[in-house]
Parts: C-alpha cells; sequence; structure tokens
C-alpha cells in the first residue's frame, strides 16, 4: 500500500500549479517594489518599537532594528533592491520583537504595582480592624 494513490497524482500535481504560480509572481513582485518603500517600511517598525518603550525596556533588540534600517539605508542606496527587502523585513521583525518586548515589561510593571497598592490597601483593612477590635 502506498501513501500516494498513483491514479491521482496528476491530479494533485495540476492543482499545486496555482500555488507556485503564485509564489513566483510574489517573488517576481518583491524586486518591483519601490525601494523608498523598504526604508519607509523599516522606519516606521522602528519608530512604533521606540514609541512602545523599547529604549529602556528592550535597547538591545531596539539597537539590532535600528542596524539593520541602517543596512536597508545602504542596500538602496547600493541599488541592491533583493538584500533591501530581506533586510527591510528583518528590521521589521527585530523591532516587532522590541516593540512586543517593551509592551510586555510595561503591561509587567503595572500589574507590579497594582499588586503593591492591593497589598498596602490590605495591610490598612487589617489595621483599621485592629483599631476596631481595641
Amino acid at each position: 500500500m502506498t501513501l500516494i494513490s498513483q491514479d491521482n497524482l496528476p491530479l494533485k500535481a495540476a492543482a499545486l500549479v496555482p500555488v507556485l504560480a503564485m509564489a513566483l509572481l510574489l517573488a517576481g513582485c518583491t524586486n518591483s517594489r519601490p525601494q523608498t518603500e523598504y526604508v519607509e517600511s523599516a522606519e516606521k517598525a522602528v519608530r512604533k518599537a521606540e514609541h512602545d518603550g523599547a529604549a529602556d525596556y528592550a535597547p538591545l533588540e531596539l539597537r539590532v532594528a535600528r542596524e539593520k534600517l541602517k543596512e536597508v539605508r545602504e542596500a538602496v542606496d547600493a541599488g541592491d533592491g533583493r538584500r533591501a527587502s530581506d533586510l527591510a523585513e528583518q528590521c521589521f521583525m527585530d523591532a516587532e520583537l522590541a516593540s512586543e518586548k517593551a509592551r510586555t515589561a510595561a503591561v509587567r510593571e503595572r500589574v507590579q504595582q497594582l499588586r503593591d497598592s492591593i497589598k498596602v490597601l490590605n495591610e490598612e483593612i487589617a489595621s483599621g480592624e485592629e483599631l476596631k477590635d481595641a
């Protein structure tokens, strides 16, 4: 018994043709994209990370994203669209990581502040009950 039926093999291969054609089309579109868009999208991602507080909470990741942004600009200046595209994608991912780490750290910090406030309130309640009992 085989996993792939020999009878359905041509049908399965025919079904892959549109998928492969779309992949090739998208790969071709990557090089035709105006290179300035690579810089703009990378800059936008880095600005978002900065806005999210990455400088405080994810400085290493933000630095890596900024370095990639610099490399994107250099690739665009050199006319290397494929490299610019790849670096812009890497920059976006690095900046997104920095954003997520920053947001996570900010939420954790806020949770700790709330826990501290609850602790203080519980202590005040407990001391108020002690005064009533006295």
